[in-house]
């Protein structure tokens, strides 16, 4: 529903139906679109969008890895394309696929599961990951949004265009993160 839309009313006995008409909405659910970069479990975001009267508040539940960088290539690995897993954190923990040469990690080709996170990798700028026989190898990784819950669903008097919010402050450090209502 959208402030002005109008719902009549069915069922039982009347004579005229009741004609309701919507004069405010408030977020029910939201999805994220864009993760964004930076941000932590049970960091708040207030987002922007359509005309609030009472500003909703969104809570960062859970994160994800959205990329990373070799912190340090490690020594004893597999070459190739490899595959390695972060090892901190709470949570579902993150995958990336890396190219192997000489026995190190030289480069981060994707991330190829970003984990569900409920507290964060230890050391984000040098987290240390397991796989392909490697020892002492880390990767520096950024994250995103995985899920929100809903902390103040806000009052619209003005849905946002297209049901999407954008972030307009936050309590940590995150930016960029994109939801649809």
């Amino acid at each position: 529903y959208a402030p002005g839309d109008t719902a009549t009313l069915s069922g039982g006995t009347y004579s005229t139906p009741t004609t309701l008409q919507v004069s405010a909405t408030l977020v029910q659910s939201v999805t994220p679109f864009a993760a964004g970069t930076g941000y932590a479990p049970g960091d708040t975001i207030v987002p922007s969008g359509g005309t609030q009267t009472s500003a909703a508040q969104f809570t960062v539940a859970t994160t994800k890895v959205v990329s990373a960088t070799v912190a340090a290539g490690g020594s004893g690995g597999t070459n190739g394309t490899q595959t390695v897993t972060g090892t901190t954190g709470t949570g579902t923990k993150f995958q990336a696929s890396v190219t192997v040469s000489g026995g190190a990690i030289t480069a981060v080709l994707s991330i190829t599961l970003g984990g569900n996170y409920t507290v964060n990798p230890t050391t984000l700028s040098s987290e240390p990951v397991t796989g392909a026989g490697l020892s002492g190898a880390r990767l520096s990784v950024v994250m995103g949004i995985s899920s929100v819950t809903i902390s103040n669903a806000g009052v619209f008097s003005a849905n946002p265009a297209g049901l999407s919010f954008t972030q307009a402050s936050s309590s940590g450090g995150g930016t960029g993160a994109t939801f649809y209502g």
